[in-house]
């Protein structure tokens, strides 16, 4: 995992990150999870979770719940100034790879129906809208499009 392209590099996530990451999402999402929420998924077999750091700054995270051979993705955030430069892109496909090595032939995700730069990424790295999940979203109340990725 940690490819250096461009000073990035996408590594497992570690207890000593999840301040700066609950922090990173405090900014990114208007229900953000807690620095123990993530603590406690750091513990489980059944999830993975990644960081997008450059120059000892994590600029990003993505994590994935594996149920068989199902995967959700959930928090996928990159820091607000670092936006529209690939990292989004560079976590997704990680968390392909890690998927595959996984045995997980299906991935599902949510986001919001505004998101365009999000599901612009998500398009790109092979998934497609196949439902929609009215007010999924509050703080705004905003629908959610459902997409999967075979794998």
């Amino acid at each position: 995992m940690g490819d250096h392209m461009g000073g990035l590099w996408i590594r497992p996530m570690r207890d000593e990150d999840v301040e700066t990451v609950s922090l990173l999402e405090e900014a990114a999402f208007s229900m953000p999870w807690s620095a123990d929420a993530f603590r406690d998924m750091l513990a489980r077999e059944d999830a993975v979770y990644l960081v997008a750091e450059q120059d000892g700054e994590i600029l990003g995270v993505c994590g994935l719940h594996q149920s068989f051979e199902s995967g959700e993705i959930t928090n996928v955030s990159v820091c607000k100034e670092k936006r529209g430069a690939g990292i989004g892109t560079r976590l997704m496909e990680e968390i392909l790879k890690v998927s595959r090595g996984r045995e997980i032939t299906q991935l599902l995700l949510e986001v919001r129906v505004s998101n365009e730069a999000a599901i612009h990424v998500y398009e790109k790295c092979g998934f497609q809208v196949i439902g929609r999940r009215k007010d999924f979203y509050e703080e705004p109340w905003e629908d959610a499009f459902v997409m999967e990725c075979k794998l």
